[in-house]
């Protein structure tokens, strides 16, 4: 007999609710990954397909973003316990 929980995982796959939890789980996960001083100059502003695009306050906290840009996805991924994030898209 399967669990409650694996019922719900399988719906969740096959109804594409796990992507847009995720998604949500990202918007709440990124200012504990970059910390109040990023995230207050970095905001996500969507996840899509994987895809999370960040749009910065200035060019100099793009530049710095885009050279953590592997860091942050595999803290992202690894906060989330799963390889969600491919890429990130920094504006």
């Amino acid at each position: 007999m399967k669990s409650l929980k694996s019922i719900f995982n399988e719906f969740a796959i096959q109804t594409g609710l796990s992507d847009k939890m995720n998604d949500q789980r990202i918007l709440e996960l990124w200012s504990e990954v970059v910390g109040r001083k990023i995230a207050s100059a970095a905001k996500v502003t969507r996840v899509d397909n994987g895809t999370v695009y960040i749009e910065t306050k200035s060019s100099t906290w793009m530049v710095e973003l885009t050279i953590r840009k592997e860091k942050l996805i595999n803290q992202l991924n690894e906060k989330l316990g799963l390889n969600f994030v491919k890429d990130l898209i920094i504006k």
